[in-house]
């Protein structure tokens, strides 16, 4: 199995290019790979809008349950949109980077106005 150095895959992608070959799938593993810490962070944020709520005012039960949705949305959302960039039907940086910045601001927005008061 041949694997390519994160660091190597711009120079891979230019010489696949000039080869004539189609390099849809490094190009968009490569913004993925670049958006990952992005995605770990908006992780932690969707994870703390149903976590940091006190449990003294109860529906912890609908806070988990909400935190699940919350991340399984978030998963099939950065899946189908990597799917289409992998078809070719968006680009790699819209597909690695939108999930990310969408689901980043909503758990924000959340967070900040649970917090509000």
């Amino acid at each position: 199995v041949y694997s390519i150095s994160f660091w190597d895959l711009p120079n891979f992608i230019e010489i696949a290019e000039r080869a004539g070959l189609p390099a849809t799938q490094y190009r968009v593993q490569y913004q993925l790979l670049l958006s990952r810490p992005f995605l770990l962070v908006t992780m932690v944020l969707i994870a703390a809008t149903c976590s940091l709520q006190s449990f003294r005012f109860g529906n912890a039960q609908i806070n988990a349950v909400f935190g699940l949705a919350a991340g399984f949305g978030f998963f099939v959302f950065a899946e189908v949109s990597r799917n289409f960039a992998m078809s070719g039907l968006t680009s790699a940086v819209a597909a690695a980077w939108i999930p990310v910045i969408v689901a980043m601001s909503l758990a924000l927005t959340v967070l900040l106005y649970k917090e509000d008061g």
